[in-house]
Formats: structure tokens, sequence, C-alpha cells
């Protein structure tokens, strides 16, 4: 079986959705099956750190020339996702067909040329949900819910739901926000819910020493650090862990940013005006030293908005598992953080504007380090039974494998 992979960003890369795609990769080369991957020449974010090449000597990886302009504003990330559009299309077409495309959501609507492969030349198509447009420009105030652009895009949506063989969504909140959008009578959408996960050993074979520059933030045996790790879009939310942050009086608790996005800059001035002597920020850390960050920290944090349940499933929540790092979660409920924490007590879920919970809780698992102990072992427990890459990863190939010798089932439903 042919497999080709569709997706912007591709080790060495850090962006997790590249980690997850090589990941799968991988798995399905182990199996024996043929796959490419057609990936950006760009990385997701400027500020991360080189890393070594990928070392893969059975993945055929290609990659499409792009500008590197960066996301610093709308027109420079419409040209950097239009360049890596077109020469996906060139390149996809220029080269034997596969006999499955699966098509990541970065960029948008990536899953346009993997629909338009499938109808001239037969491939099926799994489309891998990481987010939802135009759910997420809704969510994030983009656009306006329902109005003439969103319901442009929903209409777009349906016409290639239609054509798609297999739509993998990260959690229950991501499918039922897709049923109930898209799904009519006589029009069911082939859903599955199959979560992301954390490579077992990643961490642990990419262990090194932390930054110089965040050392002393450890130095101290008895601080107490909140770590936020990755990218903070405008899909989180941060103001109750700030106003939370000014209600601490002990100085114990420190709150570290690692990383970049959007909001980064609109996160430090805000920490400017009020004042917090305890939040820190730091640019993004190579493999190695996040696996030291991971193991020095004492909490995790994952921020997600209401109006993102359903359009967004933190992939963060994987690597603290993998790290045995307790999840401190301010967001909505039903999400796959909240679901993971109800499952398997790998931490603690609070609402968004619950300030008082957020610096009771904060106060509370600082002076307790009995229960962190506890949390950390249900963490490991979490990972171990639920997020692994040896847990997920078969599920998703024997999807991939299944149609490889069936025939489409999508002709016959009919698009809303």
């Amino acid at each position: 079986m042919r497999v080709t992979i569709l997706n912007r960003y591709y080790p060495p890369d850090l962006a997790p959705t590249g980690r997850l795609a090589s990941d799968l990769a991988e798995e399905l080369v182990r199996r024996g099956h043929g796959v490419s991957v057609i990936a950006g020449s760009d990385g997701y974010a400027p500020t991360q750190p080189a890393e070594p090449e990928a070392a893969s000597q059975h993945v055929d990886v290609v990659r499409t020339w792009t500008p590197r302009l960066g996301r610093r504003n709308v027109l420079t990330t419409l040209l950097d996702f239009s360049a890596y559009l077109l020469g996906a299309a060139y390149l996809l077409f220029r080269r034997s067909r596969p006999d499955v495309v699966i098509v990541l959501t970065t960029p948008p609507w990536l899953v346009s040329l993997a629909v338009l492969n499938r109808m001239l030349r037969g491939s099926r198509v799994i489309l891998w949900n990481m987010d939802l447009y135009p759910e997420v420009l809704e969510a994030v105030g983009a656009i306006s819910p329902d109005g003439v652009i969103s319901r442009a895009l929903q209409w777009y949506n349906r016409r290639l739901f239609a054509r798609v063989d297999e739509i993998v969504c990260l959690d229950e909140a991501m499918r039922e926000r897709l049923r109930e959008r898209y799904e009519g009578p006589g029009n069911q959408l082939p859903l599955r819910v199959i979560p992301n996960w954390e490579s077992a050993g990643r961490l642990q074979s990419t262990a090194g020493e932390l930054d110089a520059e965040l050392k002393p933030l450890f130095a101290d045996p008895s601080q107490f650090v909140v770590l936020y790790q990755g990218n903070a879009g405008r899909g989180h939310e941060f103001e109750s862990v700030f106003e939370a942050a000014g209600r601490l009086t002990d100085k114990k608790i420190t709150f570290l940013f690692v990383g970049g996005g959007q909001r980064r800059l609109q996160l430090e001035k805000a920490v400017r005006q009020a004042r917090l002597d305890n939040f820190h920020f730091h640019d993004y850390v190579s493999t190695s030293c996040l696996s030291a960050l991971l193991q020095s920290a004492a909490l995790a944090l994952i921020t997600l908005r209401e109006s993102a349940r359903g359009v967004m499933s933190p992939s963060k929540l994987y690597t603290y598992l993998a790290a045995g790092l307790p999840v401190l979660y301010i967001g909505p409920v039903r999400t796959n953080v909240d679901e993971a924490i109800a499952r398997f007590g790998c931490g603690r879920s609070l609402r968004n504007g619950d300030v008082a919970k957020v610096a009771s809780t904060l106060t509370e698992l600082h002076s307790d380090p009995r229960e962190c102990e506890r949390l950390q072992a249900a963490s490991r427990l979490a990972y171990r039974d639920g997020y692994c890459d040896t847990q997920i990863l078969p599920q998703l190939a024997s999807l991939v494998e299944s149609l490889a010798d069936t025939g489409s089932h999508v002709e016959n439903r009919r698009a809303a």
C-alpha cells in the first residue's frame, strides 16, 4: 500500500502535528507500507531552536518551497499558506498515485487537494482533524458565527466531507461539534474518535540539561513551578491565571511560560501592567531541554476558552502526562483534558473565571507534597493506559489499512 501524508510541518521542526505525522509514517513503514510526506520548508515558530535532521531511511519526505514570512499578520500567514498549498498540489499530482492520502489541518482546507486527487485518481482520503475551520475563526472572533463568510465556508465543508472516506476527531467534543453542524437527514459523516499521543521514550531518549537562563528558577528545591509550554493562541484563556497569580502571597509559587504564539507579546504586556513578579517567559527550547524542564516543574498548565470546546484539542496534554507531570486545566468541560482528568485523576479541572478556585487549588497543591506525588503517579498511569503511542498508533494505522482494499462508501452519501 502506498500512503501520502500532507502536513505543512514535519521533523526536524518541533511542531506537534509534525511529530504526530512522523510517528504515524514510521508505524506504517514498520507494517510494510510505502509512505511519502509532503511538507513545507518553513518552521512552526521562528524562535524554535534548530534540531538535528530527522533520520529515516524509509519515509520519503519531500518539501515544497515557502517564503517563510511567519505569522506576523494575516497577509504573511496567507502567503505562507498559499505557497505551501500550491507546492503541495504540484508534488501530489506529479507523483505516483497513492492508495490513501492522510491530510492534517495545517493549513486549513488542505484536504481540498486530497479530495481533488480522489476525484481524479481515486485515492482514499482520511481527514485527520487537529482543529476545525471555520469554527476556530468563530471561536476567536475573527468571523461572525453563522455570518456570510461562515455560511459559505460551511457550505464548502459539506461538499468536502461528502467526498472524504474517514474523518478522525481528537475527542468527543469535536465529534459532537461536527455532528451538530454538518450532519442531517441522510447525511451521516464517517466520524471516529482517536486521540493524539506522546511517543514512548521520546522524552527519556532526548534527556538533556536545562537552559542556562532557566536554571535559576529551579535553584530553590522548595520553588513550586507551574509550567505552560507551547503555543498561546487566541483559543487559550489566561485572564483567570493572571488574576489568581496576583492573589497568591506565597512567592514560592512561580509561573513559567515557555513558547510563543499569537498572544505571547500580549501576555507579557499584561504581566508587566499587573506587576506580577511571579510570572516568567522564555522562548521555545530544544527537545532535550524540554525533557529536563518537564522533570523539574511541579505542575503543568493547560487553558482553553469556552468557545474553543470541540474545535481545539490541546495536544500538550500528552507530553505532560508522558513526563508524569500533573495538569491544572482551566477551561470548559468535556474536552480531551477534562476527560483525562476525570478518567485518571491526573490533575485538577477548573472553569474559566473561577479565580478563587484557581488560587486556592495552587495553594493547596503547593502545601501538600503527598498529593502532588499521587497526581504524578496518576499522570504516568494515564499516559501508559490511555495516551501512549503503543496504545493509539495501532488504531490509526489499522484505519489506514482498512481503506486500502475496500471500495469507497462515500459516493452513496448525499451532501447536505
